[in-house]
């Protein structure tokens, strides 16, 4: 790779959850008690993934 490639504008590094994945993800933590750990209005950023 370059030196000069800038990566940031090459590459969109943001996406969006489709809402049944986002659901899916959400169950899991449920399921796993992970969200005993977790603040009632937690996100996906809360679980550090």
């Amino acid at each position: 790779m370059p030196r000069y490639y800038d990566w940031d504008k090459e590459f969109d590094n943001t996406f969006e959850l489709d809402d049944t994945v986002e659901q899916r993800i959400r169950d899991l933590v449920e399921e796993t008690g992970f969200d005993a750990t977790l603040p009632n209005d937690w996100t996906f950023r809360d679980i550090g993934i």
